[in-house]
């Protein structure tokens, strides 16, 4: 896994060489999603979460320019333990220190981050941290839907943070429309708030690929081990459809491009395992060995 995570530090470092002028922006995404299961697991910490039984994981995501990774990923325990938001803010703290900098990040949540634990934390770093929030959240003496201005500079009551507050119509299949809130660390105008946000679902779409694809939801292991084996095998396949793919920009159907990667991959595996075999064969110590044997 750490292996996995360096080539893409080396891949972003490559990129995104530039020595001077302004930093490249990389998006950071967080989300919570669930590994729906049926039944008892001893070895595994399965619980219920906003009325959905299985597992539940933490996923961090990244996106620059049309590159997009899944960076890591925490189980969430269940009540007691570590919650969701900080084991977003570990995994996020680790990321920027292997970055050393060289980008500008901006964090991007859903608003069950929306909370003391996940804003005041990542602020202090001096990250943009854009979360969606509900109505009835407080600032000052109002709540956020009872502001007049889309695009208000005001102050959080918890934690103390001055925060701009913007909302937007969405509209879903059936003609029903319904209002979204989002507020960021930094004072921008609702306008390119909006515009950050819509970011955001590219961690959807990702979520779908991975469980309709590349079965990340398909785990059968009954232990800790195991399973965390599984997901970052799932998560691998992806990472690999998405890197060896010769326009992974370009819509396309997830299976093809990942029969067709296989077939590459696979020719690859045989090479380097035939080249292997043949430097062990034809090895000095090995030569001398037979001819001291002959």
């Amino acid at each position: 896994m750490k292996a996995v995570q360096q080539n893409i530090l080396q891949q972003l470092f490559k990129a995104y060489s530039r020595k001077k002028g302004r930093k490249p922006s990389l998006d950071v995404v967080v989300d919570l999603t669930t590994l729906r299961k049926e039944g008892q697991f001893k070895g595994l910490p399965v619980s219920c979460l906003n009325g959905k039984y299985g597992l539940h994981l933490v996923v961090v995501y990244l996106l620059i320019g049309n590159a997009r990774f899944p960076w890591s990923f925490a189980i969430w325990k269940g009540k007691g333990m570590a919650s969701e938001s900080k084991l977003a803010v570990a995994m996020i703290k680790s990321l920027c220190r292997r970055l050393q900098g060289r980008f500008q990040i901006k964090v991007m949540a859903d608003s069950g981050f929306d909370n003391q634990y996940f804003l005041r934390p990542l602020s202090q770093l001096g990250l943009t941290v854009l979360v969606a929030t509900k109505g009835d959240r407080k600032v000052g003496e109002k709540k956020v839907k009872e502001l007049f201005y889309n695009g208000s500079w005001v102050k959080l009551n918890t934690p103390e943070l001055q925060v701009t507050v913007a909302w937007f119509e969405r509209r879903y299949p059936t003609g029903k429309t319904e209002r979204r809130y989002v507020l960021c660390n930094q004072p921008v105008s609702a306008r390119t708030l909006i515009q950050w946000g819509r970011r955001r679902w590219a961690i959807e779409t990702f979520f779908k690929t991975a469980k309709g694809r590349f079965g990340l939801d398909q785990f059968g292991q009954r232990t800790l081990r195991g399973l965390i084996r599984f997901l970052f095998l799932s998560l691998l396949a992806w990472i690999l459809s998405f890197l060896v793919s010769e326009q992974p920009e370009q819509l396309e159907d997830w299976g093809d491009r990942a029969v067709r990667v296989t077939r590459v991959l696979l020719h690859w595996v045989l090479v380097a395992e035939f080249l292997m075999l043949q430097d062990q064969l034809f090895s000095p110590s090995r030569l001398y060995v037979l001819s001291v044997a002959g």
